[in-house]
């Protein structure tokens, strides 16, 4: 992605601090591998209880949208066909406003 492309998601915040454990993070990489095997979550039950610090709905129908990672959280996109078509669509208001 170039640098002026607009992001979809939020990155979480480093270093984080687990609510649970008050265990501190320098990485998303050591929060998923931590999640997997000492929490045993999964990681988008862990996002949406402990993290969840940006609007997770669909930016066409409101509905959830695509969970990228327990370090991006949620896309404003849902995985539905005509969601994915109105963000491409470069001619439509829609299309303009999902870009900017």
């Amino acid at each position: 992605m170039n640098g002026e492309a607009k992001k979809r998601y939020k990155d979480i915040d480093l270093p984080f601090t687990c609510p649970i454990t008050n265990r501190i993070f320098n990485s998303v990489k050591g929060i998923a591998i931590y999640l997997t095997k000492t929490l045993k979550m999964e990681h988008q039950v862990y996002y949406d209880n402990y993290i969840n610090h940006k609007d997770k709905q669909c930016f066409f129908c409101g509905d959830i949208g695509y969970f990228i990672s327990v370090g991006k959280g949620y896309r404003n996109l849902c995985s539905k066909k005509e969601c994915e078509i109105k963000s491409y669509n470069s001619n439509s208001i829609e299309g303009i406003m999902y870009r900017n």
